[in-house]
């Protein structure tokens, strides 16, 4: 798929409008956490389709928006927060090789626990 094919899909399912040449950190700032299982059933469904870079984006709206769970909904409750850790753990964990990048990234770990993001600690799990 190309990107312009990528950028429409995730317009009309989601309302997501394309990223301009301004727009750097649009991965993570696109998304709604609400929407993170939808991402994680699009980026499965897609997956022989992504090429490496909607990958990337994709996984980080999908990680981003589980990170948002933590700051945006306290109330979510614990075992939906882990279903949901459990599926992006999978994408993770299959595609190791393609996500060892944003599995760093995420992981922080040249910053402790308290100070890092809240995914945090699900990401170093991985490493």
């Amino acid at each position: 798929m190309n990107d312009n094919q990528f950028y429409l899909i995730l317009n009309q399912k989601f309302g997501i409008l394309p990223p301009d040449k301004y727009d750097q950190d649009w991965q993570w700032t696109c998304g709604k956490w609400e929407q993170t299982e939808d991402y994680i059933t699009f980026y499965n469904d897609y997956f022989l389709l992504l090429n490496h870079h909607q990958k990337h984006d994709l996984i980080n709206m999908i990680i981003q928006g589980f990170d948002e769970m933590f700051i945006e909904c306290l109330d979510v409750d614990s075992t939906y927060r882990e279903t949901v850790w459990n599926k992006i753990k999978t994408i993770l964990t299959n595609d190791k090789q393609t996500h060892i990048k944003t599995i760093q990234y995420w992981s922080c770990l040249n910053q402790s626990l308290d100070d890092a993001f809240y995914v945090a600690k699900y990401m170093r799990e991985l490493l």
